[in-house]
């Protein structure tokens, strides 16, 4: 899910986290990362990526492209 909207996006990251990483601490420095990077001009799919990065969850299509041996 790409979304220019702050909200819709830090949201849709914290949904992958799990809940005792979940924090305010964690929402004000995605807010943070996500207006210094649209002032760097990072687009909206490079800003999210990202943030799943930082964050240490993966996209559902980087995932699927994994073989099952990866995860083990």
């Amino acid at each position: 899910m790409i979304s220019t909207d702050t909200t819709a996006l830090i949201a849709a990251v914290l949904a992958d986290l799990p809940p005792d990483e979940q924090t305010g601490l964690m929402v004000l420095t995605m807010t943070a990362y996500i207006q210094t990077a649209r002032e760097a001009g990072m687009t909206e799919a490079d800003i999210e990526i990202s943030l799943r990065v930082l964050c240490g969850t993966r996209t559902k299509k980087e995932a699927a492209m994994r073989p099952p041996a990866w995860f083990q």
